[in-house]
C-alpha cells in the first residue's frame, strides 16, 4: 500500500484509524478546563513542559520536547488518561481527607460524647476512631498528626485533654494493628463500631475488647472519657477486672491535672487506691511498691493544693 504522503502514517487505512484520536486531542473535546490546568501545573512542577514541535503528525501522536532531551510521544488517548489520573490525585484525595477529618471530628467531639447516656456508650466510638485513623494512615497521613488536628477542630488543641485523647486513640490504632485486626474483615467490623477478631499472636481467635483503664466501679463519671478507653484482648480484660495498679494511679494524676477528674472523684480514687495497696486482707498496713507510693503522694499533694483534702 502506498504511503499517503503524511509523515508518520502508513497508508490511508492507518490515517483513517488514527484521525479521530488526533482530532479529539487537537480540539481538546475530551478535557475540561480543570484537567488542562491540572496537567499544566503537574508538568511545570516536574520540569516537563510538553510543546508541539510542529504541525507534522507522527504515528498516532505528537512529539514533545523534554527540556532538550529525547522527545516523548503521547497519543490523544494517552493524554486523556493522564489528565484523568491527575484529576483523581488532585481532587479525589482532598475529598477523602475531608471525609476522614470530618468523621474523626464528629466521633471525638466532647459535646456529642457528653450526650451519651448508655453504659459504655463510647466504646463503639473507639472502634470507629481506630478505623478512620487507619484510613488516614493508608491515605499517607500520620495518625498522630491527624489526631492533633482533630483536637484543634474540637477546641482541645494544645491542652492536656487534647494531648491525652490524641495519644490514647493513636495507641489504640497501633494495638489493633499489632493484633492483626486491620485486615478486610476487621476494618469492616471497626467501621460499624463492632469488636474485631484477633488474627495474630497468642490470643488469635478471641475478640478485641475495650478496657476501662480506671475501673467504672471507682470512677463511673469517666465512663465515656476517651483517654481512659484502651483496646485489649477480651481474656486479659476479664482477668484484669477492677484492679487498681501503678498505671491507674499514674493516669488518675494526669486526669486530675487535666480536668477529667473532679475533686470528689479524685478523693474517691485516692481512697480506693490506698485501700488496694496499703492494706492486707487482715486489715494491717502492707508495703506498697515505691511507684504506687509516688502516685499516691502526687495525688495527695494536688488535693491539698486545691483545698479539698479531708483526711
Amino acid at each position: 500500500m502506498m504511503n499517503s504522503g503524511r509523515s508518520g502514517f502508513i497508508g490511508d487505512g492507518a490515517e483513517r484509524f488514527a484521525g479521530p484520536f488526533v482530532t479529539m486531542r487537537r480540539r481538546r473535546t475530551m478535557l475540561s478546563a480543570a484537567s488542562s490546568a491540572c496537567e499544566a501545573s503537574w508538568t511545570r512542577r516536574r520540569g516537563f513542559a510538553p510543546q508541539r514541535r510542529s504541525k507534522v503528525r507522527r504515528g498516532f501522536g505528537w512529539d514533545f520536547d523534554c527540556d532538550g532531551e529525547a522527545g516523548v510521544r503521547f497519543c490523544g488517548v494517552h493524554r486523556s488518561l493522564l489528565s484523568l489520573l491527575i484529576l483523581l490525585v488532585a481532587f479525589a484525595s482532598p475529598g477523602c481527607s475531608k471525609s476522614i477529618r470530618g468523621a474523626l471530628t464528629s466521633l471525638c467531639d466532647p459535646a456529642k460524647i457528653a450526650t451519651l447516656t448508655s453504659e459504655r456508650g463510647a466504646n463503639p466510638r473507639v472502634w470507629k476512631i481506630a478505623y478512620w485513623l487507619e484510613r488516614a494512615r493508608l491515605d499517607g497521613r500520620d495518625p498522630a498528626t491527624e489526631m492533633r488536628e482533630v483536637m484543634e477542630a474540637v477546641g482541645w488543641g494544645g491542652t492536656a485533654k487534647g494531648e491525652l485523647t490524641a495519644e490514647a486513640m493513636v495507641r489504640n490504632r497501633t494495638i489493633a494493628e499489632q493484633f492483626g485486626c486491620l485486615d478486610e474483615a476487621g476494618m469492616a467490623d471497626l467501621r460499624r463500631g463492632n469488636a474485631p477478631t484477633i488474627r495474630t499472636g497468642p490470643y488469635a481467635g478471641d475478640q478485641l475488647s475495650v478496657d476501662h483503664i480506671i475501673p467504672r466501679s471507682v470512677c463511673p463519671e469517666l465512663d465515656t472519657t476517651l483517654p481512659k478507653l484502651e483496646l485489649m484482648p477480651l481474656p486479659l480484660n476479664r482477668a484484669k477486672s477492677n484492679s487498681i495498679g501503678e498505671r491507674q494511679g499514674a493516669l488518675a494524676v494526669k486526669f486530675y491535672a487535666a480536668g477529667f477528674l473532679t475533686d470528689e472523684a479524685a478523693l474517691r480514687f485516692y481512697k480506693a487506691f490506698e485501700d488496694s495497696h496499703y492494706k492486707t486482707d487482715d486489715g494491717f498496713c502492707g508495703t506498697p511498691k515505691v511507684q504506687r507510693v509516688f502516685y499516691l503522694h502526687k495525688l495527695e499533694v494536688e488535693l491539698r493544693r486545691r483545698g479539698v483534702w479531708d483526711f
